[in-house]
């Protein structure tokens, strides 16, 4: 590429690399041999590592001068959750040369890191593991292309034809299918005989619905890779002879391991990115509630609640039936804003700024 690349021919090559993953459905593979899960999915990946490491020097070339060589020197913690984090708080700054670099700066350093592990794969890997390599590697070209291209277009004025979503979108989108999931299994009430059957298929169909959703790829693979087995059980266990012993004994075993599975999920809720913004929205609400003479919460404020589903079943309960009575809603919010008083504390002088913004009329 020349190095005196316009900003929309930068742009335009940064959206067609995206655009080769993101035809990349990996479901289809989970339960595949290794062999089979690189022989499909390793050599577009490689191709699209390799232009978006071409596209980040030519960004860099046009924004920050030469661009680093050579292997990564610098590299993140496994997970990659630092780079996330990193890169959302840049796009969230006022655009400028300096933003488009230093996103093209990580990116590139992150995508030689993830092009050297996907080339490391090797046909006797465990499946599951090749499987999250790959993914990974999808998810960090998506990440980090989707930020420089947003950026580099509010910088230069172009229409963006790739979206940034934020790791708190996502885990908030992560939260409310895991809600969906879990009332389905309902942890705390377990199934009599006669109810253990309707139980289960219920709770198959939920996983099935679960893995078609557009999430799905961005539930971390140890989470999908359960989901899986637990799919793969409640399907055997449909093959089971009705109305035996053997049926029986196994269904309840199978609906304890999915209590346990719902239980865990419910964790997702102590990322650090949720606990951040639970703890925020809920010092504002319990404010508002405290401070307030109205008899029901502004809609602004509902609007803003509506970003808790999946938190606590309390407050799903008062979300699903639309309750806006203040009445209703101090309790939840007092217990709620006690117990993520123990891991954050939100800005105070935010927090009041937006409290006397819901005043306003």
């Amino acid at each position: 590429m020349d190095p005196r690349a316009t900003p929309s021919a930068l742009h335009d090559d940064l959206v067609a690399t995206v655009r080769r993953v993101e035809t990349l459905d990996l479901r289809r593979f989970e339960g595949e041999p290794a062999p089979a899960v690189l022989d499909a999915l390793r050599p577009p990946i490689v191709e699209a590592l390799r232009a978006a490491i071409e596209t980040m020097q030519a960004v860099l070339r046009r924004y920050d001068g030469p661009g680093p060589s050579g292997p990564a020197s610098e590299p993140l913690p496994d997970g990659g959750r630092e780079f996330d984090h990193g890169v959302d708080a840049i796009v969230s700054q006022f655009p400028s040369e300096g933003r488009v670099a230093d996103l093209g700066f990580m990116a590139l350093i992150e995508l030689r890191q993830r092009l050297a592990r996907v080339e490391a794969l090797v046909p006797s890997d465990e499946p599951w593991h090749a499987l999250s390599v790959l993914d990974s590697a999808r998810r960090r070209i998506r990440k980090s292309i989707g930020a420089v291209a947003t950026v580099l277009c509010q910088l230069e004025g172009l229409a963006p034809a790739l979206g940034h979503a934020s790791e708190l979108a996502t885990s908030l989108e992560v939260r409310r299918v895991y809600a969906r999931l879990r009332r389905s299994i309902d942890a705390t009430r377990e199934p009599s005989q006669a109810e253990l059957g309707a139980r289960l298929r219920g709770i198959g169909t939920q996983i099935a619905i679960l893995i078609g959703r557009p999430i799905y790829p961005d539930l971390r693979l140890d989470d999908r890779a359960q989901l899986r087995r637990l799919q793969a059980r409640i399907l055997a266990w449909l093959r089971l002879p009705p109305d035996t012993e053997e049926s029986f004994v196994v269904g309840r075993r199978l609906w304890t391991d999915l209590a346990g599975y719902a239980r865990v999920i419910a964790l997702v809720s102590h990322r650090q990115e949720l606990l951040e913004h639970d703890a925020h929205v809920v010092a504002i609400a319990a404010g508002a509630c405290r401070s307030t003479s109205r008899a029901e919460l502004p809609d602004r404020l509902f609007e803003r609640l509506l970003s808790l589903h999946g938190v606590d079943d309390e407050v799903d309960e008062l979300l699903g039936g639309c309750v806006l009575a203040v009445e209703r809603w101090r309790g939840p919010l007092a217990r709620l804003e006690r117990r993520l008083a123990r891991s954050l504390t939100s800005d105070e002088a935010t927090v009041s700024g937006e409290l006397e913004a819901l005043e306003r009329p």
